[in-house]
């Protein structure tokens, strides 16, 4: 086929502007290094393998040995449910003028032999567990509210055993 002869123009493309269509390959995202300035990280590690941040702090088990708690979390950044975690099982708070900064916690039995408080057998605590689901059920209330202060200085009041 000559150039001269055909009906059909013949266009040449440049290829400079056009996109190119080959896979782009992914750099490896570079872990950034945060510094870890919450108050928390001092009874927290986080894991060998960096999923899991474990709670340190030693407790009493009920053979009266020192063990680590070992409660873990996902590590996500966040410091909010270690936070929780301190205050609600250890009673550990950011500022120590709230509560005494203890890093060995009691068990149950010391608490309660300090204030001459009876220890309940399992079915009475049951039955007392069973009230409690009963009456957030019947006045449609929040589980959460077992975790409230006022919830917690009224079950003292009423069964500082339980």
């Amino acid at each position: 086929m000559s150039v001269g002869s055909s009906s059909r123009a013949v266009s040449i493309v440049s290829l400079e502007n056009q996109p190119c269509t080959t896979k782009k390959s992914k750099l490896p995202k570079r872990r950034r290094k945060y510094i870890k300035s919450s108050w928390v990280w001092k009874y927290f590690k986080v894991s060998k393998n960096g999923q899991h941040d474990i709670c340190t702090v030693e407790i009493l088990n009920l053979n009266n040995e020192t063990v680590k708690c070992g409660y873990k979390f996902l590590h996500d950044g966040s410091t909010g449910n270690m936070s929780g975690h301190l205050q609600d099982k250890h009673d550990l708070y950011k500022n120590k003028n709230k509560k005494q900064d203890h890093t060995v916690q009691q068990t149950l039995k010391e608490t309660l032999k300090r204030s001459k408080v009876k220890m309940h057998k399992e079915p009475r605590n049951q039955e007392i567990r069973q009230a409690i689901t009963e009456w957030i059920i019947i006045d449609n209330l929040s589980i959460n509210i077992v975790k409230g202060k006022g919830y917690k200085k009224m079950m003292k009041i009423v069964d500082p055993a339980f």
